[in-house]
This record gives structure tokens, sequence and C-alpha cells, in this order.
């Protein structure tokens, strides 16, 4: 069998891949690295589905090929649907699932995956007529502002560089805030945190796609680190000295070096603004 993947001959030893899907498993393993995914794939010349129940036998197949994208493609794609919903169900009063020949379990995923849980709730209550205008003209808003930052991620990644640096000044007066015992707000600092900097990964992911380097910023401790706060947030006893720590010594450092090195990216290829 030869394998393609967008349209590149690749050579390959095969390990327990027996049919195409293990093949794709094995692909995707590799290219989620670079924050790519498999689109679609054909088997001589026939399209596979991805979540085929009945996958072709490798020794079936004489050419394999594989199409891959960028995951900002996949945000665009995304955002760019849930601002389409939101628009019909807004020109047409009364719009009901079935007039959008859709349903609920067809766009919770989608929406889930791209914006925060009350966002959600709103495409959810959008769906039902039940929202209210300024909530849908909020979200309608945050949406086109995401998919300008998709057009532009550059751009996108000097205003998020700017949110940085002001969220760096907020986040030092966290572990004041829980040394006081006023937790009430810290959850929601916490939180607001949480999201900003779950912003900037993506934003910066999408840069590194044309402009920058993956190897600048290591943000998988990142990610580890945001998880932890979240258990901790969801955990009823409400570990706040890890939280204080986790913030002082681990999120605060770290963007501290992100701004430098976001910085100096950016004056590489971008004039001051």
């Amino acid at each position: 069998m030869t394998l393609y993947i967008d349209e590149k001959k690749m050579s390959y030893t095969l390990e327990d891949e027996e049919n195409v899907s293990d093949v794709l498993h094995a692909v995707n393993d590799q290219i989620k690295n670079f924050y790519s995914y498999i689109k679609n794939v054909t088997a001589d010349n026939v399209p596979v589905s991805l979540d085929t129940q009945d996958p072709p036998l490798l020794n079936t197949v004489k050419e394999l090929r594989i199409f891959t994208a960028h995951i900002h493609e996949l945000y665009y794609a995304k955002l760019e649907f849930l601002l389409e919903i939101i628009m019909v169900c807004k020109d047409r009063e009364g719009t009901t699932n079935k007039d959008l020949k859709l349903s609920e379990q067809d766009i919770l995923p989608i929406a889930s995956s791209m914006l925060t849980e009350e966002d959600t709730q709103i495409i959810m209550d959008i769906l039902h007529n039940k929202a209210n205008v300024p909530a849908i003209e909020a979200l309608t808003k945050k949406i086109e502002h995401n998919l300008k930052h998709l057009e532009d991620p550059l751009e996108a990644c000097r205003g998020f560089l700017k949110t940085l640096e002001h969220l760096l000044k907020h986040m030092e007066t966290i572990p004041v805030k829980i040394q006081s015992g006023d937790l009430a707000p810290v959850i929601s600092d916490v939180i607001t945190t949480c999201e900003l900097l779950q912003g900037i990964i993506r934003t910066y992911l999408l840069c590194t796609h044309r402009y920058f380097s993956l190897e600048a910023i290591d943000f998988s401790a990142l990610q580890t680190r945001l998880q932890e706060l979240q258990d901790i947030l969801s955990d009823a006893s409400l570990d706040t000295l890890l939280l204080s720590d986790i913030i002082e010594y681990e999120l605060i450092p770290s963007a501290e070096k992100w701004i430098i090195t976001i910085a100096q990216q950016l004056d590489t290829i971008l004039p001051p603004a």
C-alpha cells in the first residue's frame, strides 16, 4: 500500500495496524503535536468516513490518501456555524430546531467546544426562542470578534499580549485576596484567568502555524496547571493554599516569560502598534 499525507508520499513501517482506522489513529497521534487534524481520507479514490465501523483492511487497499488541516480552520468553521445559527434564528422569529434541520445534539457539542458554559446556554436559549436581545447581541459580537482574530492571528496575538500584561497584574492580587479570606471574588477571578489564558494559548497556536516557532513556548505545563486549578475549584474543600501557590509561583512567573517571548517574536514580524 502507498500512503500519501497532503499529497506527499510517505515512507512508513506497519506495526500492529491492520485496517485504515488503525493507520488514521497512528497518524493522528503524530499530527496533533503540530495542532493539526485529519480532515478527510480516501482509499483507492473512495472516500472513507473517519468514524466508520467497517474500515477497509490494509491488504485490500493500494493507495491511501490522508488530508490534514490546521486546527485554526476547524475553529473558524465552528464559529461560522454558530454565527449562522444565531443569524437564522434572529431573521426568522420563532425558528425551531426542526426548521434548522438540526437537533440540539448536533449543535451542543460544537457550542460547548468553542464557548464558555454561559455562552453555550445562550445558544441553547436561542434555539428555543428564549434568549433576550442583549444576550444575543453580546454573543454575536463576541463570535464576530473571535472570527476576526482567526482571520488575522498576528493582530490577535498582539491584542492578547496586552491582555496578558493586564492579566499578570490581576493575577498578582489573587494570592493577597486569598490571604485576606475574601474567597467569593477569588473564585470568579480564577475562572476568568483560566478562560483568558486558554484564549491566549489558542491565539498563539494559530500564529505558530505560519509565523512563530512551536518550540518557543511550551504550553503543556500550563495546560496541566489550568486543569489543576479547575480541579481545585470543583472540590468542595477548596484548597486555597495550593490555589495561591500555583498562581503565585507557577502562573505568574510563566506569564512574565511569555510576555517577553511573544513581544520579541512580534517585533520581528510586525511594526510597533
